[in-house]
């Protein structure tokens, strides 16, 4: 999933935090003082006191209102005294990253969340992986968006778990080297925070890529239009059609996850020449055809997708049960988007069952 960049903090000599990321959540710190970096001319920040925070109160606009998935990355001094429980970053209503009994913890919020540990069944060889001290570290935590969760030291993969839902978006603030509301401070310092979600544009750009006279143009930009007054018209149609989309998302990328290295690596061949065909415009020629052949039949072969017909006859019903008719692309727009569509159905009849 292609991610972005929301927040990168690094600290100037006085202990005031910089967010380098073009949201500039730089936020304030809360009983925090300079400390030494990494090197002789970096400076981390460090929490001598319960209630010692970096507190960050980013708005809506500010890249935290939809998360889905996350990958925090922060580079760490911890202290040779040994702490029951700290903070790394805690976002409320959406995850919590610290080191508990030594080890690293992450929690996702809301009914559907998830917790890992770099420990015990979580750890790839079950062993307990402490967060190293005294010395600097790099310590991660990703989510992938629909099934995945790990934490990471130095790069290493020290734990693992499976989840059945994104990440929710942010509820409240954020608190960097402790949790919200204090009692639980890193007992050490950060140099920097990096923090990255489910980019919102990239499938926008991605379909973008593809080359359009200014008459195709504007015939989608209309479209678009339409289909953003019709949602705003038809909002319960949306929630199910975003429902339906995300349980066929999960469903093919949970299948991929299952698949042999060697599928795996065949199934991003397969997207990687789809997408380069796509952006060169040649969506229904033979090359396209042929790709769309191949992955038809590795989904076939591998049982993958297999209710894709049911939720297509969901999606015509949602539709159908709308007050107002959904909005279509004028085929005389563009005739190689339906030429591309009329391939792909050749291709799935042909394929059978």
């Amino acid at each position: 999933m292609a991610l972005e960049l929301i927040l990168q903090q690094r600290y100037r000599v006085d202990g005031i935090p910089v967010d380098l990321s073009p949201y500039r959540n730089h936020g304030s710190g809360v009983d925090t003082a300079s400390a030494p970096g990494p090197a002789v001319s970096q400076f981390a920040v460090s929490f001598p006191n319960n209630d010692s925070q970096v507190a960050i109160q980013p708005t809506a606009a500010q890249g935290w209102a939809s998360l889905l998935a996350i990958k925090v990355e922060m580079v760490v001094f911890v202290d040779a005294v040994f702490v029951r429980e700290q903070g790394l970053i805690d976002a409320s209503g959406a995850f919590t990253f610290a080191i508990s009994e030594k080890a690293l913890t992450a929690q996702i919020a809301g009914p559907g969340g998830a917790f890992v540990r770099a420990a015990d069944a979580f750890a790839p060889d079950g062993q307990f992986h402490p967060v190293p001290l005294e010395r600097w570290v790099t310590v991660g935590f990703y989510h992938d968006g629909f099934s995945k969760i790990q934490l990471t030291m130095d790069g290493k993969l020290v734990g693992q778990a499976d989840v059945s839902s994104g990440v929710p978006p942010l509820q409240g603030s954020i608190a960097v080297g402790n949790h919200i509301g204090g009692s639980h401070p890193l007992n050490g310092r950060i140099d920097e925070v990096r923090v990255w979600r489910s980019d919102p544009k990239a499938m926008q750009r991605e379909f973008l890529c593809r080359p359009y006279t200014p008459k195709t143009a504007a015939c989608w930009q209309a479209l678009f239009e339409d289909v953003v007054a019709w949602a705003k018209a038809e909002p319960a149609a949306v929630a199910s059609l975003l429902q339906l989309a995300e349980q066929g998302r999960r469903a093919l990328l949970g299948g991929l996850e299952l698949l042999s290295p060697a599928d795996q690596a065949e199934a991003r061949g397969l997207l990687n020449r789809f997408m380069k065909l796509w952006c060169e415009g040649k969506i229904d020629g033979d090359a396209m055809r042929k790709v769309i052949r191949q992955w038809l039949e590795l989904l076939k072969k591998h049982g993958l997708d297999t209710d894709r017909g049911q939720r297509m006859a969901e999606l015509q019903r949602v539709l159908n049960a709308a007050k107002t008719e959904a909005p279509v692309i004028d085929p005389k727009c563009d005739p190689a988007m339906q030429a591309f569509f009329a391939l792909i159905g050749k291709e799935e009849a042909a394929l059978g069952p």
